[in-house]
């Protein structure tokens, strides 16, 4: 009968927030520029490292990456092992990695780069 009625109105659901992963940004720096699809190159490091059962637990997205400066979205709980995989895929790139910043929000991100002198990428 709920789900009647959800259906009817057309109502997802609410999730609760304590069971929602809180989400992370990371804002990394390649040098020397990297050419090539960086979100590939995760994701094949991501099944080589962990494989597919494992791997499925690491989630991430690609947010922004124009050669030398990115911003990748991922849970808190998989922030080190994002890292991590940048640090393994990123030496078959030939580039050397510097993680600028880790926040909660991309308003802080925006923040560093603009002390980076890199305003209005993302």
């Amino acid at each position: 009968m709920l789900w009647s009625r959800l259906r009817r109105k057309k109502l997802k659901p609410k999730i609760p927030i304590g069971v929602k992963d809180r989400r992370r940004y990371i804002l990394f720096k390649v040098e020397p520029e990297f050419q090539g699809d960086l979100s590939d190159l995760l994701r094949k490091a991501r099944s080589k490292m962990y494989g597919v059962v494992c791997g499925s637990t690491i989630d991430f997205k690609v947010m922004y990456f124009n050669g030398s400066y990115g911003v990748i979205k991922c849970t808190n709980k998989s922030y080190s092992d994002v890292i991590f995989l940048l640090v393994t895929c990123l030496p078959e790139a030939q580039g050397y990695l510097r993680i600028l910043s880790i926040s909660g929000s991309l308003r802080k991100i925006r923040e560093v780069l603009n002390r980076e002198g890199k305003p209005n990428i993302i």
